[in-house]
């Protein structure tokens, strides 16, 4: 296995903060040839598969629209690829998050990003690290099928926000070989964000 270095500071930012500022840290440091609005009917079968298979452990999203579909080329560690980023929005809620950002292998269906916003978690007791581990895995599972046995549990961090700081996130993460995945779940054990670090170090 690689020897990977410790969260960073970046990613952190990426699994804790707001949508915007999360989404162009990747954004900034990729070289991209294109980017072009689309449609969803121009998503093939692999990528609408993965929106469905989010959708079970991400359930708020089953009942969003989608707002924003742009194609883009980003450079992975593997080489050139290219990318849908896709938002989707659903009806305003008081406590629900009610917006989420997916970004998907536009060829394979490989899931990089998946992610809710304007939720906080309804409870101010943090998993303990067992209960992390093994939900996080649970995801992984369902996430990445088969391929989620090439990762290995590696860390848990538990952060805490809010105006009291009394909000807490737990990241997990697991590695494999070519890559590390970031999951961050709330307090009550539900997903808020996946992260696959697929892209160079900047």
């Amino acid at each position: 296995m690689i020897n990977r270095k410790a969260l960073t500071s970046t990613v952190l930012a990426a699994l804790l903060l707001s949508v915007s500022p999360l989404l162009t840290h990747e954004a900034a440091a990729q070289s991209k040839k294109s980017v072009e609005q689309t449609s969803s009917t121009e998503l093939n079968a692999a990528v609408k598969a993965t929106i469905e298979t989010i959708g079970t452990v991400i359930p708020y999203i089953k009942d969003y629209e989608i707002i924003s579909i742009r194609k883009k080329e980003e450079t992975s560690v593997a080489g050139k690829i290219e990318v849908f980023e896709i938002q989707m929005m659903g009806a305003p809620h008081p406590v629900n998050p009610n917006y989420a950002y997916l970004r998907i292998n536009a060829d394979t269906g490989e899931l990089i990003i998946a992610e809710i916003q304007n939720g906080l978690p309804s409870t101010n007791s943090p998993l303990s690290d067992q209960e992390a581990e093994s939900q996080a895995f649970t995801y992984l599972e369902t996430l990445l099928g088969d391929k989620a046995e090439d990762y290995s549990f590696s860390k848990v961090y538990t952060y805490t926000l809010g105006d009291n700081n009394d909000q807490p996130v737990t990241v997990v993460t697991f590695e494999s070989d070519e890559n590390s995945v970031y999951l961050a779940l709330n307090g009550n054990g539900e997903l808020q964000r996946f992260l696959k670090d697929i892209y160079p170090p900047e």
